[in-house]
């Protein structure tokens, strides 16, 4: 089950398709709900394959429609690293005056890391979800089983002086992740030894 994406906006947005479902990884600026359904159309699909989404930090390229798409019934996976960014992400948006949906916190499905992979398997999907607060502190990474793994704005190991920042690349590429898919730019190889 590989990724599969298209981009608008310098953001490319990744679907994997299990078998018995549609997981969308990154949602789109805010007020692109139709570029976003074009996208989706590209593929041959529509909102109403989508089973469920989730965002790999809340920055408006990343979750711009997160509360559309909530609002319009599919399930939004938040993660335990990322639902205290909603108020600010939503009060930033306001402050910019951009149209946006809110997202309703009520409505939220949320999902502990360790329960990712079981989650995930009830759409026919295998992999994990793991925090990865390398870009931001919400931010966190899609793992397949394969070992693709869609990483949001997490630069490669080697562009990042921290260690803390290369001890997450190298859980990354312990649990299985090979190769690297962002949202800006090309994918590229996990490195074995960052």
């Amino acid at each position: 089950m590989p990724l599969r994406s298209f981009s608008y906006k310098s953001t490319h947005y990744y679907l994997v398709e299990g078998e018995k479902g549609l997981l969308a990884f990154d949602v789109g600026w805010p007020g692109t709900i139709r570029s976003y359904i074009d996208g989706l159309k590209s593929l041959g699909f529509t909102l109403s394959d989508l089973s469920c989404f989730m965002v790999s930090h809340f920055h408006i390229d990343h979750a711009g429609i997160a509360g559309e798409l909530q609002s319009r019934g599919i399930p939004f996976l938040v993660f335990p690293s990322q639902e205290e960014a909603i108020a600010g992400f939503e009060s930033f948006m306001a402050r910019k005056g951009m149209a946006f949906t809110p997202i309703d916190l009520e409505a939220l499905e949320r999902v502990p890391f360790e329960e990712s992979r079981w989650i995930l398997a009830t759409w026919g999907i295998g992999g994990e979800v793991l925090p990865t607060p390398v870009h931001s502190a919400d931010s966190v990474s899609l793992l397949l089983d394969g070992g693709e793994v869609a990483v949001g704005d997490m630069p490669p190991a080697h562009q990042l002086a921290e260690e803390e920042g290369r001890a997450v690349w190298r859980l990354v590429g312990e649990r299985g992740g090979r190769r690297a898919f962002p949202a800006h730019g090309r994918p590229f190889p996990v490195e074995e030894r960052p």
